[in-house]
């Protein structure tokens, strides 16, 4: 099973890959790969993509710029880490398990963003770190990344894999419950509800149709009814 997580990285691209990186973790960097960019000069060259962007595109605001009209705005993702966590008891090989990561990458980025990926072995699970530019090669636009929704694609994607290899698949809540009869731990105490809350509340503030809407609730696994001509 491999277990995916992403978040921004929102000030030091530079330290982010510095830790990923660590010899004593990549087996003396062996397990260590740039993709469209060389492993010591990434985060400059992630710095020269971002500005070319902000020269292109000019608004800055949009682009995650600091300063708009003199006024300094909150400063968006420069890159993203992305984990990709793999179970003790499938015995992946660190070999495959990179291999994997950089399929999970050229599926989710396609061809056009760059990223380091590192294999860690240092521990008894087998985990990818993945620090990928918030901006296209050949765009120059941002990586939109969606609460919820960008979480789903990247666990879709990692199981589809994971399964073609071989490998068990991260499970549902109610697939846990299903298959084994009780739920991780850590999902224990994860109200439902609340979840169930914030979820409908992000759907609800980006849904223009209720087309849109059904669709985010499907993306985010919400089952809808229909009484009438409401939703229920």
């Amino acid at each position: 099973m491999a277990i995916t997580k992403i978040h921004a990285i929102n000030r030091s691209t530079k330290a982010a890959i510095k830790y990923i990186i660590d010899p004593l973790k990549t087996r003396n960097g062996e397990l260590v790969e740039g993709i469209h960019c060389d492993v010591p000069t990434a985060s400059f060259e992630f710095e020269m993509l971002a500005d070319m962007s902000h020269r292109y595109n000019g608004n800055y605001e949009r682009v995650g710029g600091r300063d708009v009209d003199g006024i300094r705005r909150h400063q968006s993702a420069k890159s993203y880490h992305l984990i990709q966590s793999f179970s003790p008891d499938d015995h992946v090989t660190p070999e495959e398990a990179h291999a994997i990561g950089v399929q999970l990458m050229r599926e989710l980025l396609g061809n056009d963003y760059q990223f380091v990926i590192a294999t860690h072995v240092d521990k008894d699970h087998i985990h990818n770190h993945i620090v990928f530019n918030a901006y296209s090669m050949t765009t120059l636009k941002k990586f939109r990344s969606q609460p919820y929704i960008t979480a789903n694609r990247i666990k879709e994607i990692s199981n589809r894999l994971t399964a073609e290899h071989g490998l068990s698949v991260s499970l549902r809540r109610d697939e846990q419950l299903e298959k084994n009869g009780f739920v991780h731990e850590k999902d224990v105490h994860q109200s439902f509800r609340a979840e169930l809350r914030r979820r409908l509340r992000f759907v609800a503030s980006r849904a223009t149709s209720p087309e849109m809407f059904d669709q985010l609730c499907e993306q985010l696994e919400i089952t809808t009814t229909k009484r009438g001509q409401d939703r229920g």
